[in-house]
């Protein structure tokens, strides 16, 4: 099991006392990709296409499983706070927006947080834990892979006298995987 060079650069500017670890903890959020396992009591299907991303300057995006996801978000010493949650305004079947409208709620409530490797549970006010979720992008150390991701390729070829062919392509193709 070998850790990230981001995670190792980090474990050693605590040690060396250059960053509190409550730094290391925040920024172990950002650049990372996540599916809801739970949202309160209700478990979610395993084919959901729900998923949670923490970019960079703060930035969430996601799926609800019919919308797209966008918010702000800040993470440090263990509280987070996203929000407001906007969408997009597709509409599906009553229990995917339901779950939808969960997901978001869930995300504006939490208020604290805790990793545990690929494990993240958003906490609210009381401490009651609302928002389960396993870390799913493949830079996530530890040797785990994560589902294969579809890739779209576009690319034009030209000849003489300006005859050009598109051409598009879709493929499944497997994200690499830390050793």
């Amino acid at each position: 099991m070998s850790a990230t060079p981001l995670r190792r650069t980090a474990a050693a500017l605590a040690l060396f006392g250059l960053v509190s670890p409550s730094t290391v903890v925040a920024a172990s959020l950002q650049g990372s990709e996540w599916i809801p396992l739970r949202i309160g009591d209700d478990a979610l299907p395993p084919d959901t296409a729900a998923f949670v991303q923490f970019h960079s300057k703060g930035r969430l995006l996601g799926h609800g499983g019919c919308n797209r996801l966008f918010a702000d978000y800040d993470a440090h010493d263990g509280r987070i706070f996203v929000g407001p949650v906007a969408a997009t305004r597709m509409a599906c079947t009553a229990s995917v927006m339901a779950r939808e409208a969960a997901l978001a709620g869930a995300l504006e409530n939490a208020r604290t947080y805790r990793r545990d490797g690929i494990q993240l549970v958003l906490f609210d006010a009381a401490q009651v834990p609302i928002l389960e979720l396993r870390q799913t992008d493949w830079d996530r150390g530890r040797g785990h892979r994560s589902p294969r991701r579809r890739v779209t390729i576009l690319w034009q070829s030209c000849r003489p006298p300006r005859i050009c062919l598109c051409r598009h392509a879709t493929a499944r193709v497997p994200r690499p995987t830390t050793r």
